[in-house]
């Protein structure tokens, strides 16, 4: 009976019937609070919150998560979802979700969770404007989870907040390792674009020139093909 009752309710979530599927994962929580599903049943009634975008009840229900069953496998993802939904939701501060981010990092660097703990607290630090410290923070995500698909976002952004600080050599070092990264596709032609507009701030219009022809002749299909066109014409 608990079992059935359990995934009656992840099958509305399946469904995307959340409503139904958070009414269903409490019947299993009353009425089989020490059965074997009722630590799954929290955590994902906490989670049919998360993915309805009720962020404020979903903190609190992964905090009742965290707090009931703290041994068991989920508790690292609580910690990293409750932390997600203080992040995306209005009542919390970037400051509030950045320490939740912080605690995964410090406490739990071996866990799967770590790599994007340690990329959102870089991107809280970007909300923030805080772009010294967001480089930084970016920079560790590179450095210490090289094998995370986050490593190449980060040095996407760690340039991004490098430029925004007129730090152009350092934008373009970090804007190089992105597009050595994703030479195949798209992205590539957005890192050259970036390259392209560091060279031509910091007045290097030969190597701005370079940049941006790059962008017009590989990556003719890239969302800064036309931005890339109208630079090169401005140049000398």
């Amino acid at each position: 009976a608990p079992k059935a009752q359990y995934y009656k309710a992840y099958c509305y979530y399946s469904d995307d019937n959340f409503a139904e599927a958070i009414v269903q994962f409490d019947l299993t929580l009353t009425n089989y609070p020490n059965s074997n599903v009722a630590p799954s049943a929290q955590f994902n009634k906490a989670y049919t919150y998360y993915s309805d975008s009720k962020f404020d009840q979903a903190v609190i229900e992964f905090q009742n998560y965290i707090t009931s069953y703290p041994n068991f496998d989920k508790y690292i993802a609580a910690l990293y979802y409750k932390a997600n939904s203080k992040y995306y939701s209005e009542t919390y501060t970037y400051v509030q979700a950045r320490d939740e981010f912080l605690n995964i990092v410090n406490n739990y660097s071996n866990s799967d969770y770590a790599a994007n703990a340690q990329y959102k607290v870089a991107y809280c630090y970007y909300n923030l404007q805080d772009y010294a410290t967001a480089a930084t923070e970016y920079q560790k995500v590179s450095a210490n989870y090289p094998q995370s698909p986050k490593a190449i976002d980060a040095y996407y952004w760690q340039a991004y907040c490098q430029y925004k600080l007129a730090d152009y050599t350092s934008a373009i070092t970090n804007w190089t390792s992105y597009v050595n990264a994703h030479i195949p596709n798209k992205k590539a032609g957005a890192g050259w674009y970036k390259i392209g507009r560091s060279y031509d701030k910091a007045g290097d219009v030969t190597n701005a020139k370079i940049a941006y022809n790059k962008v017009i002749n590989d990556y003719p299909n890239c969302n800064d093909y036309n931005n890339a066109v109208n630079k090169i014409a401005l140049l000398p």
